[in-house]
C-alpha cells in the first residue's frame, strides 16, 4: 500500500509541476528595423512610381497598424520563455484606385532576457486587389530583414512547388539611384497564377524590390511593364 501511496502522490506532484505558467508584459511591436524598410514619413505620405512611358501610379501610407502593450502567459517556470509575438503592418493605397501594397513585420520576441535589437524580425509583402484582400501575388515567403545574408540561403532547389524566388542584393543601382541592402522576390508560373481574370491588370504583381531606407523602390506587373519610385 506504501509503494501505491508514494506512487500516486509522486504522481500528483508531476501534474501539478506540469501545469505550472508564466507570464510577463509584453511591450508591443517595437521593432528599429520596420521604420528602416518602410522609410515611411508617417501616416499620409505619398510615394510614386513612373513606368519607361512616363505613367505614374501614387500611393499613400494609409493606416499603420502595431500590436499594442498586454501580458502575454504561456507554460513552464521561466518568464524569460514566455513569447511576444509582435506585429507591424504599413498599408499603401494607390490613389483612385482599389489597389494597394503592405509591409507586414513579425517580430519573434521568445526571450525576456534580451535586447529588441537581438531579436528576429520578418517581412512580408502583400499586393491586394481589393484593399483589405490578398491577391494571389502576396509573398508567401519571408524575409529576414535582421540577418540579410541569410536571405541568399533561402532560393528553392529545382523541381519545387515554391511560389518564388527571394535575393539579397548588397548593392545595386536603379534609375541611377544607388541603393544599399536590397531584398527582391520575383514569382514563379505567372501566367497560370492570373487566368482566372479576377485581379486587375495593375495588381498583377510579379517581381518587386525593397530596399533599407527606402520601401519599395520596384515592382514589375505580368504584361512587362517596370515601375521604379520616382526619387525626384
Amino acid at each position: 500500500m506504501r509503494k501505491h501511496h508514494c506512487l500516486a502522490v509522486f504522481l500528483g506532484l508531476f501534474v501539478l509541476t506540469g501545469c505550472d505558467s508564466s507570464s510577463r508584459n509584453c511591450d508591443g511591436f517595437n521593432h528599429p528595423l520596420a521604420e528602416a524598410w518602410t522609410g515611411n514619413d508617417g501616416l499620409g505620405e505619398t510615394r510614386s512610381f513612373v513606368d519607361n512611358a512616363g505613367n505614374r501610379k501614387t500611393y499613400a501610407l494609409q493606416s499603420i497598424d502595431k500590436t499594442g502593450p498586454r501580458v502575454s502567459t504561456s507554460n513552464g517556470s521561466d518568464s524569460n520563455l514566455v513569447p511576444c509575438y509582435e506585429t507591424a503592418k504599413y498599408l499603401y493605397v494607390q490613389a483612385n484606385a482599389d489597389i494597394a501594397y503592405e509591409f507586414d513585420f513579425l517580430q519573434r520576441q521568445i526571450r525576456g532576457d534580451q535586447p529588441i535589437d537581438n531579436q528576429s524580425v520578418t517581412l512580408v509583402v502583400n499586393t491586394q486587389n481589393p484593399v483589405g484582400t490578398d491577391t494571389d501575388s502576396n509573398v508567401r515567403d519571408w524575409w529576414y530583414v535582421d540577418d540579410l545574408e541569410f536571405n541568399t540561403t533561402l532560393n528553392p532547389t529545382e523541381n519545387t512547388t515554391w511560389p518564388g524566388n527571394g535575393s539579397y542584393f548588397p548593392e545595386a543601382t536603379i534609375d541611377g539611384n544607388v541603393y544599399v541592402d536590397l531584398l527582391q522576390h520575383t514569382f514563379n508560373d505567372n501566367n497560370e497564377r492570373f487566368t482566372s481574370g479576377l485581379v486587375d491588370e495593375e495588381a498583377q504583381w510579379v517581381r518587386l524590390v525593397v530596399a533599407k531606407d527606402f520601401g519599395l523602390v520596384q515592382y514589375e506587373l505580368l504584361n512587362g511593364t517596370v515601375y521604379t519610385l520616382d526619387r525626384e
